[in-house]
């Protein structure tokens, strides 16, 4: 999160991307992520909006396969059609591995996650 907040900053990129930091997974915050992206689908009702799961883990081991079902939920409850409110994933792949073992590629790795949550 905070990576990402540095990242938002530097692309300068505060005013066209929103950050929302999920703390507790259990229970899910259905009613609060709700309401915050019910603000942005009624502020920018002719704009696509881009929900992007960010996380640093790899795909199999962060919690994106139990976040991913619960966001299309909201989407669903909102009625927001796909074309309007996508839901997307950025992290790192499928990996057996948690980490690269190397300082440097991780760092490598953080630039381009951030690059590609935040722009796309």
């Amino acid at each position: 999160y905070y990576y990402l907040c540095r990242s938002r900053k530097a692309f300068r990129l505060q005013n066209e991307v929103a950050l929302v930091r999920i703390e507790q997974l259990c229970p899910f915050p259905f009613f609060t992520l709700e309401n915050i992206v019910s603000e942005y689908i009624n502020a920018n009702a002719n704009t696509k909006l881009k929900f992007v799961w960010a996380q640093e883990e790899p795909k199999n081991m962060g919690a994106w396969y139990f976040v991913e079902p619960r966001l299309k939920t909201i989407r669903e409850k909102l009625n927001a059609n796909v074309d309007s409110f996508e839901v997307e994933y950025r992290g790192r792949p499928v990996s057996a591995s948690p980490a690269t073992g190397s300082f440097q590629m991780h760092g490598e790795e953080m630039k381009i996650l951030a690059k590609e949550a935040l722009m796309g």
